[in-house]
């Protein structure tokens, strides 16, 4: 099959795993194609509930997009019905599970998933689409984010951690320049004064064993940030940057259990500049 047919294929199995009360949370999960449309939303109306539609969206793929936003776009469709006449499909009841414990369910099998080596299911966004008084649709948008792990060192060290996955990402260099003009002539001209420092970006994901793992691993950060200490940054693929300095470690969004169950992640970002790019 082709990649996107796995892709979609392994949410819906995910979805297809989710319980509630011991039960099945969906009574149907199935893959549809394209977006929310009226076509779309009659077939899920149609469908015994509660019920779930997992359909590919967009994949980016031109040069100019940046690792952090690649991945292909899958949106899942929640739907419920309420049966009774004083119950409603948000909240659910007794014989209604409800669109809010179904995305708390579904979001317990997807986010942070990863459906193979160097694959990641990142959550967009969680919204409402359409509801009336019998039924409610909820959405949730995943971007398959693809993982590099860069084996980064600074100063020879895997400051990362040696469970991290890191991708590196390079600042332009930049000159430093002043305009200046000669009396009787017209126009402007520039004096070059120097280069500046290039920015170098680790982004990806801090992994440990449990938390004290992360919580080591984070403050041997901060001290290097503090004590302002110069290495080389170097790769897996023998890349290599002399004379960078960590600027700032910057925590983007909690921490979190990774789909395996026993890794805690923390996605990040490492701040260098290169002081001497030249």
């Amino acid at each position: 099959m082709s990649e996107l047919g796995d892709l979609e294929n392994v949410i819906v199995s995910r979805l297809g795993a989710a319980m509630v009360s011991g039960s099945p949370a969906f009574e149907v999960v199935r893959g549809a194609s394209g977006g929310y449309r009226p076509v779309i939303r009659d077939a899920l109306r149609r469908e015994r509930m509660p019920a779930a539609y997992v359909a590919f969206t967009e994949d980016p793929r031109a040069p100019e997009v940046k690792v952090a936003v690649r991945g292909a776009k899958f949106i899942v469709l929640l739907a419920d019905r309420a049966l009774r006449v004083e119950s409603n499909p948000r909240h659910g009841d007794v014989s209604t599970t409800g669109t809010f414990t179904l995305l708390d369910e579904a979001r317990e099998q997807l986010d942070d998933y990863e459906p193979s080596a160097g694959l990641r299911l990142v959550n967009l966004h969680q919204r409402f689409v359409e509801a009336d008084d019998r039924v409610a649709v909820y959405e949730l948008l995943y971007r398959v984010w693809p993982v590099v792990d860069e084996n980064l060192l600074f100063a020879g060290s895997a400051i990362a951690g040696s469970d991290s996955r890191m991708s590196l990402e390079i600042g332009p260099i930049e000159l430093e320049q002043e305009e200046f003009r000669f009396s009787g002539l017209s126009g402007t001209y520039m004096h070059r004064l120097g280069i500046r420092p290039r920015t170098i970006i680790w982004r990806g994901r801090i992994r440990g064993q449990d938390d004290a793992a992360v919580n080591s691993i984070e403050t041997n950060i901060e001290q290097i940030v503090l004590l302002q200490t110069v290495g080389n940054i170097t790769t897996g693929s023998s890349r290599q940057f002399d004379g960078c300095v960590l600027e700032r470690y910057v925590r983007n969004g909690p921490r979190r259990i990774d789909s395996d169950g026993i890794m805690v992640g923390q996605d990040a970002e490492l701040v260098f500049s290169q002081l001497n790019p030249s």
